[in-house]
Order: structure tokens, then C-alpha cells, then sequence
């Protein structure tokens, strides 16, 4: 499973981050999301070809602070998309792992990133539901917003989960 994970409306504050030097942005921690624990009913409802090897692929380009960006390593992938990410796969039972290179060209169509954006393999509407039930559980308990704050974002990227399983093929 490929899922990317993109927002915007950010705050004065983060737009600063975003165009600051790396340095200082990299500086920051990400969000600790170990409180999020799976939810056995919404991870049920992935298909066995999601679970299987318990770790779906999370592609990112990382040249978007603080949504998405390098640590001072030069390698680990931080920032809000990771930290919403990882929440996510917590959720779902899984361990997310961040993919920085050629993501999206494996999805083999242009992405563009807008106010709420998940791709997810074409056809596969069961992991689209699921993924769109713990991103709405997400929002609903505060974790969404949570994570946006830690990173400097004052407003929601999203107010609500809209990703539609039937427009996936």
C-alpha cells in the first residue's frame, strides 16, 4: 500500500518554518503519537494484502517544512504528514514506514497537493474506508489537531476527512 498524505492552511508561523533555513526546522521533534492505539474494529476492515507484511509504504516528498521535510541526518523523513502517518498506521495496527524516493512516480499518475489529499493503490476501496475512518477518528478525538500545533500550524488542513473509495476505481 502507498499512501501520501499532503495539506495545506498553514498559519504566518509555519509558512516562516517552511521557508526558513532547514537547519532550525530540523531542529524540532515530531509529535509523539504512542498514545494512539489500534482500533480493532476499523483495522478489520483492511484487506489481508494491507496487513500482511505490517508495514504499508508512506511516500512523502520531503521538501515541504513542516509538513514533510528532513532531519539533520539528512535521512529520517519528520514532520506533520509523518507524524499524521505514523498516528494513522498506530491506528490501524500497522507500522507506517516513510518512502521519500520515487513514491509517487510508483503510483504512475501526477499528484497534486491540496487542501486534503490520500492516494491509495486504484481499486483497493476497502483500505481507502479504513484509512478514511481513523483519519476521522483522528480529527474527532483531537489528535489531528494536536499534531498541526506541535508543528507551528495554527489552523486545521482539514475539516474533515474526505477521501471518497469510489473514486479510486
Amino acid at each position: 500500500m502507498i499512501v501520501s498524505l499532503g495539506a495545506c492552511g498553514t498559519s504566518e508561523k509555519s509558512d516562516s518554518t517552511a521557508s526558513g533555513d532547514s537547519k532550525s526546522s530540523s531542529n524540532v521533534t515530531g509529535y509523539d503519537v504512542s498514545g494512539v492505539t489500534k482500533d480493532a474494529d476499523i483495522a478489520a476492515m483492511l484487506p489481508e494484502s494491507v496487513t500482511k507484511d505490517g508495514k504499508p509504504t508512506i511516500g512523502m516528498d520531503t521538501s515541504y517544512a513542516p509538513a514533510e521535510f528532513l532531519a539533520e541526518d539528512g535521512k529520517t523523513p519528520v514532520g506533520f504528514d509523518v507524524d499524521i502517518a505514523k498516528a494513522l498506521a498506530n491506528m490501524l495496527g500497522l507500522e507506517a514506514v516513510p518512502q521519500t524516493e520515487g513514491t509517487l512516480e510508483a503510483l504512475g499518475e501526477d499528484i497534486g497537493v491540496t487542501k486534503e489529499a490520500v492516494a491509495i493503490k486504484k481499486g483497493d476501496s476497502d483500505t481507502a474506508k479504513a484509512v478514511q475512518a481513523a483519519l476521522q477518528k483522528l480529527m474527532d478525538d483531537g489528535t489531528y489537531m494536536k499534531i498541526l500545533k506541535h508543528w507551528g500550524v495554527e489552523t486545521g488542513a482539514v475539516d474533515k476527512a474526505e477521501i471518497n473509495p469510489t473514486d479510486l476505481g
